[in-house]
């Protein structure tokens, strides 16, 4: 994974090598680095703006149709949303590292990405 300047000068710099392309990809308020692996379960993971050690923020066991789960949103507080399929039904639930996951919405009705944060205090999906 690299990272070059917008404006188009300069050269790509490699900010981190994976062991699986990355599914999913999105920075925190702090620069921090969140993506999950096109791998199964999903580990979602954070890297620092600073370097050091890698940060699991959760690991999700999905069942089913793993296509409803192409994205999940970093939240303004370094939380981050995330659509979760288990047994046929999907939720959107929050995720903090070391915490148990919070389920925000369970319905009967579909659940589907893209999925954003809009603002301090919601999410769009």
């Amino acid at each position: 994974m690299a990272k070059v300047p917008l404006d188009g000068h300069g050269p790509s710099q490699t900010l981190l090598t994976l062991t699986h392309a990355a599914f999913s990809l999105d920075i925190g308020p702090d620069g921090g680095i969140y993506l999950d692996q096109n791998d199964r379960p999903v580990d979602l993971v954070r890297f620092p703006a600073e370097g050091g050690h890698v940060e699991r923020i959760a690991t999700m066991a999905q069942t089913g149709d793993t296509n409803a789960l192409d994205s999940f949103a970093v939240l303004p507080d370094g939380r981050a949303a995330w659509i979760e399929l288990t047994s046929g039904r999907t939720r959107l639930t929050v995720l903090e590292a070391g915490k148990d996951p919070v389920p925000l919405v369970n319905t009967n009705e579909e659940i589907a990405g893209p999925l954003t944060a809009v603002g301090a205090s919601e999410v769009a999906f």
